[in-house]
């Protein structure tokens, strides 16, 4: 946000993405609070469809895209923001991710077993949604779609983790599935992995074919399917 309200765009081009990554780790989690998710997370065709502002980081990556963004919709005429109007969407987004972390830093918050699994779950869908990082509609003017693939399968893994000692105790038909969920997170980062990473970037994802992201589709399919099952088993 500094980098782009203060005229960098490189920079702010560059940590758009990586920005993103925390907060799509825990994506599931922010929906719980009311209208922070639509502020934050919003994109453009969701937003007017609820006619609410569309702000937050994809209003951000609208204007530092803005060729994409006028390519996308050619009927529409779409200007930069004015020093102001960036300010004024950066302050927001600031001010929005940081009243998420002080509810989820909070005393009184509290997630269940089914909020961690289910929210596990919910990550991966994100990816598969008809506007979603697979279909490569989430990050539509940046196509940075692959760093919030991957931060959305870290936070699935994350949150497989925290109850796998859980599902362990569960007898062995458990065990057999915590065991399918490792081989199916190891293969679906690994495959991710072969588009980059955090460090050294991912590809744009409109280079990526869609033989490609058929294939990426199957291994997420593989390893939705033992997820799906989580909730039940702890």
């Amino acid at each position: 946000v500094a980098a782009y309200i203060a005229g960098n765009d490189d920079l702010a081009r560059e940590l758009f993405p990586l920005a993103r990554t925390s907060y799509e780790r825990i994506e599931p989690t922010a929906s719980q609070f009311g209208d922070l998710d639509p502020k934050i997370d919003y994109r453009k065709p969701g937003a007017e469809a609820e006619g609410i502002e569309f702000t937050g980081f994809h209003r951000i990556e609208m204007d530092l895209w803005l060729d994409e963004a006028r390519k996308n919709y050619p009927d529409e005429k779409i200007t930069a923001l004015t020093e102001a109007g960036r300010a004024k969407y950066g302050d927001q987004l600031v001010a929005d991710v940081t009243a998420l972390n002080e509810k989820v830093t909070a005393d009184d918050f509290v997630l269940t077993l089914a909020d961690i699994t289910n929210g596990a779950i919910g990550l991966l869908d994100e990816v598969a949604a008809p506007d979603g990082k697979l279909p490569g509609e989430e990050d539509e003017f940046s196509h940075t779609d692959l760093y919030d693939f991957y931060a959305n399968v870290e936070g699935a893994k994350v949150a497989f983790e925290s109850v796998r000692n859980i599902a362990n105790s569960k007898g062995e038909t458990a065990k057999e599935l915590v065991g399918d969920l490792d081989e199916q997170f190891a293969k679906m980062l690994a495959l991710l992995h072969t588009y980059g990473n955090y460090d050294e970037g991912f590809v744009s994802y409109d280079t990526v074919s869609q033989e490609k992201r058929n294939e990426l589709g199957a291994q997420l399919n593989a390893l939705s399917e033992p997820l799906s099952q989580l909730t039940d088993t702890v």
